[in-house]
């Protein structure tokens, strides 16, 4: 295996263009990718509907283009109702997970330090850090 670093400010301009990536042989990229809220279409659509690949600017890094996907995609994004669309969006996951299309890492260690002054921290369960919106600050 070959390890390529990419400087990020060029990072994104070749792993979100497929041509790049098939260019230069890539089998195996590391990047992350977050939901902007917590719910299977912001986060499984981008990186698993075979039809959201872009020639630029693209967010399926590993190109899934898989019909039996993109068909679950379909019926949880039309399902009404809650619990048969968060089962349809764990069938897409493990699919995903059966093709070895990504890997997830879970390894994340962070050391957090919070002054004591700051008042109203807590880690917002969307985000799965502190949500600094809602922080305030005491007096000396």
């Amino acid at each position: 295996m070959k390890i390529e670093q990419l400087d990020f400010t060029k990072f994104l301009d070749v792993v979100q263009t497929p041509g790049e990536v098939k260019n230069k042989g890539y089998g195996l990229i590391s990047a992350g990718w977050g939901a902007d809220f917590p719910h299977g279409a912001n986060f499984l659509e981008p990186l698993a509907d075979g039809r959201q690949i872009l020639p630029a600017g693209n967010a399926n890094y590993a190109q899934v283009d898989d019909p039996a996907i993109n068909s679950l995609l379909d019926r949880a994004r039309r399902e009404q109702d809650a619990a048969r669309a968060t089962e349809l969006y764990r069938q897409i996951n493990h699919k995903l997970t059966d093709g070895a299309y990504y890997l997830p890492v879970a390894a994340v260690k962070n050391l957090n330090y919070r002054s004591p002054r700051l008042t109203n921290v807590y880690v917002s369960q969307a985000y799965g850090m502190v949500d600094i919106q809602a922080l305030g600050v005491t007096g000396s």
